[in-house]
């Protein structure tokens, strides 16, 4: 695995990935192997692969709190790769809800779920889960990108006097 990471971060992208398919299930390392794959064949082009990956990853029944937290990102990861496909916003916003408030990732997977509801025109939604984001991560560095979701959601509600409040926020926290 250290070997497979060692090729990753120095970009020798097949290398890596000879290296990461040769870890079995049930080793120590697999989860994070499968991971780093996934990385690796989104890398190469290979989106599929890397989604299936992603669910070894997310379906593993660990209860192990740093292998939650790996699948946290993977459920991140997966989700981001269903909203860029365009017309998969309803399996990115199943994948960022699997992520619990509290955890880590779970500002980004707030944020992502808004952008998604948002993209499929549905600014209360989107904004009902802005402000969740906003109340339950004081400190994310996503804050400013928050509120000019927010404001964008707001606008679209023709709410035009609290958009301008929350874009102002977001213009304050720049």
């Amino acid at each position: 695995y250290l070997a497979a990471q060692i090729h990753f971060e120095r970009k020798n992208l097949n290398v890596a990935e000879q290296l990461l398919t040769g870890i079995q299930p049930g080793t120590p390392v697999y989860l994070y192997a499968q991971y780093t794959l996934s990385i690796v064949n989104l890398e190469l082009g290979k989106t599929e692969a890397a989604v299936e990956n992603l669910n070894t990853v997310v379906s593993d029944t660990t209860m192990d709190v740093g292998e939650r937290l790996l699948q946290d990102a993977a459920n991140v990861k997966l989700g981001h790769i269903y909203f860029e496909a365009g017309d998969k916003f309803r399996q990115a916003v199943e994948a960022y809800s699997r992520v619990e408030v509290g955890s880590p990732y779970g500002d980004e997977a707030l944020l992502a779920t808004a952008w998604a509801w948002g993209r499929v025109n549905k600014p209360e939604i989107c904004r009902e889960v802005v402000d969740r984001l906003i109340v339950s991560y004081p400190e994310s560095p996503y804050q400013p990108e928050a509120h000019l979701l927010k404001g964008y959601a707001l606008m679209l509600l023709k709410r035009y006097r609290e958009a301008i409040t929350a874009l102002e926020k977001c213009l304050q926290l720049t």
